[in-house]
């Protein structure tokens, strides 16, 4: 899986976030995977309390690609 992040702004709040986009293939057993890899690194995000590590704001599973805002 390809990965890109963004600096976003929640427009109600005016906060900064990072806004990790994960880019699907379209083979699914590809997919697939990439979506158990994806879901791996949403729960351990969730469970991650560190300083110098980015705190898991919300994933979007639903969407075309893997969404995460930290």
């Amino acid at each position: 899986a390809y990965a890109s992040v963004f600096r976003a702004m929640n427009r109600n709040t005016g906060k900064w976030y990072a806004l990790k986009v994960v880019r699907r293939r379209h083979a699914p057993s590809l997919q697939e995977r990439e979506l158990k890899a994806l879901s791996r690194e949403v729960e351990i995000l969730r469970q991650l309390k560190h300083p110098n590590i980015c705190k898991l704001k919300r994933a979007f599973p639903g969407s075309g690609n893997g969404d995460i805002c930290m």
